[in-house]
């Protein structure tokens, strides 16, 4: 199973970088972080025909705050950046397991506006469907 610690440490070899990295909390609200978060998925469980056994892929839904500076510009292309290296993978690995797919929810980053510091704030949604086997 991939859990979101996989997913940051996948997203430290991305191109796009953050100063800081968090998972499923960001507590100290550091300017140009990246926090990964559980995202609610609403679907029913894919189970192949067969059962559980012959089923071989599972998905992992992934909600990424992206935290970075007061400029709604530059928080703007950083999450972009991310969202675009995101969109053109192929062949991910992440937590050891072949990712055969990475669905984005969102035709962009959405902006979600700032925090109470005034760090203007980004998410990028997205579904991981990865082999059952490492």
């Amino acid at each position: 199973m991939i859990t979101l610690e996989n997913v940051l440490e996948w997203l430290k070899t991305l191109n796009t970088k953050a100063d800081h990295y968090y998972a499923g909390t960001l507590p100290d609200k550091k300017p140009r972080s990246f926090g990964v978060y559980q995202l609610k998925d609403s679907r029913m469980r894919d189970i192949a025909v067969g059962g559980a056994e012959a089923t071989l892929t599972q998905v992992k839904a992934v909600s990424l705050l992206i935290h970075w500076e007061q400029s709604t510009r530059s928080t703007e292309n950083a999450a972009l950046s991310l969202w675009n290296e995101i969109a053109g993978l192929t062949g991910a690995v992440i937590g050891g397991r072949r990712c055969s797919y990475i669905m984005l929810l969102n035709s962009e980053p959405v902006d979600v506006g700032t925090d109470s510091g005034g760090i203007c704030e980004r998410v990028i949604e997205f579904l991981i469907y990865y082999n059952k086997e490492a």
